[in-house]
C-alpha cells in the first residue's frame, strides 16, 4: 500500500467528505424540485381542466338563452306557422345569420326538420 502521509490522508478525507455530503445534498434539492415541480403541473392541470368546463358549461347556457330568444321572434314564429319547408328555408337565412352556432335546425312540433 502507499505510504501517504498524514497530512494528505487528512485532505483525502476532507475531499471525500465534503464530494459526499455536496451530492447528498444535491441529490436531496433535485429530488424536492421535481416533486414540487410535478405538484404545481397537477394543480395548474386541475385549475385549467375547472376552468375549462366553467367555460364550457357558461358558453351551453348562452347558447340555450340564444335558441330560446330565437324561438319567441314574431318573425320565427309566423315562418314556422306556414309549415311549408321550401318557404322555411328560404327565409332561414336571415334568422340563421342572428344565431351565435354553426348548426341552426328548424323542426316542426312533431320532429320534422324543416330547415
Amino acid at each position: 500500500m502507499l505510504k501517504l502521509r498524514l497530512r494528505t490522508k487528512f485532505l483525502l478525507s476532507l475531499l471525500l467528505v465534503s464530494t459526499a455530503v455536496t451530492g447528498g445534498t444535491l441529490w436531496m434539492v433535485g429530488r424536492n424540485v421535481r416533486v414540487e415541480l410535478r405538484a404545481q403541473i397537477a394543480e395548474d392541470l386541475g385549475n385549467s381542466v375547472t376552468a375549462f368546463r366553467d367555460f364550457q358549461r357558461q358558453r351551453e347556457i348562452g347558447l340555450v338563452n340564444s335558441a330560446g330568444l330565437l324561438a319567441n321572434l314574431p318573425s320565427l314564429k309566423a315562418l314556422m306557422t306556414t309549415r311549408d319547408a321550401v318557404t322555411i328555408q328560404d327565409a332561414s337565412i336571415e334568422i340563421w345569420k342572428l344565431a351565435p352556432s354553426d348548426v341552426f335546425v328548424l323542426a316542426d312540433p312533431t320532429g320534422k326538420v324543416m330547415a
